[in-house]
């Protein structure tokens, strides 16, 4: 007889002593150890690669965010320095005795804040730069600081205002603040005007690092410039030049007419005026 249909055919299995072959034994479906072992390898080995790739395009992030922060910067004092579009230089005009002229360590101030721009309703005897919000800008974003800046009440930029200097990750050119006793015939502090506005390639704010061996004596930790062979305040050790190449070898740097650009070189520009004094 002819066993056609299904349940004929594991009838007959059954009569005959024959395996279902319904109960097959399924595919092996588990990993070896072997395998498993390939597979978190060839998983580390991605990892490892993708890894650099992931830090540069974060530290790509934050280079370009630091550049829009000096690019506030640098945009604020063309603000400040024009006598037309200025928001209030402090006591500068009493000081000066003239409306149209001002002092470098008081646009930094005007930035940060402190001294005469010293908010309202600020309490304590200082107060902490805020790592973001209001004037997050005035931080470099890559400067992971371990002590947050701090800023004390009632003293200026240039004697103690900022604690700690190891913080400060943003510097300010010197030589705009002080000049050399041998240029023009006289030292001491340069007094501003919209003028300045018309050197372009003139460096403002750049990015900054102060080792602790470089803050002996310094009180000023704000103000930065490379000696070039100066024996005066800018001292020819370069005590007080500081670059930081935080941003994949580059710093960035912030000049008078508002650009930004990066370099890993800056003393090699060969635009860059590090050595203009103001009259």
């Amino acid at each position: 007889m002819r066993y056609g249909s299904q349940a004929q055919r594991m009838h007959l299995r059954r009569s005959t002593g024959l395996p279902d072959s319904s109960h097959d034994s399924p595919s092996r479906s588990a990993f070896t150890l072997i395998e498993l072992i390939v597979t978190i390898a060839i998983i580390g080995v991605l990892v490892s690669l993708l890894i650099p790739s992931i830090r540069g395009a974060t530290e790509a992030a934050r280079s370009n965010e630091c550049r829009m922060n000096l690019r506030v910067i640098a945009s604020d004092f063309m603000l400040f320095a024009d006598d037309m579009l200025n928001a209030g230089r402090g006591n500068d005009p009493d000081v000066l005795g003239s409306d149209n002229r001002f002092l470098f360590s008081t646009f930094i101030e005007s930035e940060y804040s402190m001294d005469e721009f010293w908010p309202d309703d600020a309490q304590g005897v200082f107060r902490e730069l805020p790592r973001s919000g209001q004037h997050q800008y005035l931080q470099c974003p890559s400067a992971r600081n371990a002590t947050p800046l701090r800023i004390f009440k009632a003293k200026p930029c240039y004697l103690d205002g900022f604690d700690p200097a190891t913080s400060i990750s943003y510097g300010f050119n010197f030589r705009l603040y002080r000049r050399d006793a041998s240029l023009f015939g006289a030292a001491g502090i340069p007094i501003l005007n919209m003028r300045l506005l018309s050197e372009p390639n003139v460096p403002l704010v750049w990015d900054v690092h102060w080792e602790a061996e470089q803050l002996t004596g310094i009180r000023d930790g704000v103000f930065s410039a490379p000696g070039l062979g100066s024996t005066g305040p800018y001292l020819s050790n370069d005590q007080r030049w500081n670059p930081a190449r935080r941003h994949n070898g580059s710093m960035n740097v912030g000049f008078i007419d508002g650009h930004v650009e990066s370099t890993s070189a800056p003393l090699s520009e060969p635009n860059w005026r590090w050595d203009f004094v103001p009259r």
